[in-house]
């Protein structure tokens, strides 16, 4: 696993610009994933767990899928993307994850809402890539491209 996601240590990914930002913030717990999805207003919206399916072997009626569950407060959305980020990152690292959401945007549109799903899905794959990755050697933190636009900038 990648050095900055050693017990208490955080990694912090950010994406997407403006309205439709998100900020991930992962921490290992032991040997499990925490991670607080904001953006926006932050608050908390939801808490997601996900086990792998390793856990339930005759809960499966095909392909294997994490075991998901949800507590959202009431009128909230943010079990939407926990629960695709905590499935996801459940999946890839082979762990229990923790995702806890909190995304408020004032007034957003169908459009802003799909960009920042799109946003999230994408900071939780440079995750990925970034707890996948030896010690020493992560890039998850900033893609060459955020880098390239970053030097470009005045």
């Amino acid at each position: 696993m990648c050095d900055a996601a050693s017990p208490g240590t955080p990694i912090v990914l950010h994406e997407g610009t403006g309205r439709t930002a998100v900020r991930l913030e992962a921490r290992r717990i032991g040997a499990d994933i925490a991670v607080l999805l904001s953006g926006g207003t932050v608050h908390i919206g939801a808490t997601v767990l996900a086990l792998p399916p390793a856990l339930f072997p005759d809960d499966h009626d095909g392909a294997p899928r994490p075991c998901v569950r949800a507590l959202t407060v009431p009128g909230h959305r943010d079990d939407v993307p926990a629960r695709a980020l905590a499935a996801r990152l459940c999946l890839a690292m082979n762990r229990p994850v923790c995702v806890t959401a909190g995304i408020h945007i004032d007034a957003a549109s169908r459009a802003e809402i799909a960009v920042i799903l799109r946003n999230a899905e994408r900071a939780c794959d440079r995750l990925i890539l970034c707890l996948a990755q030896p010690c020493g050697e992560c890039t998850g933190h900033e893609t060459p491209l955020q880098k390239s636009r970053k030097a470009a900038e005045p």
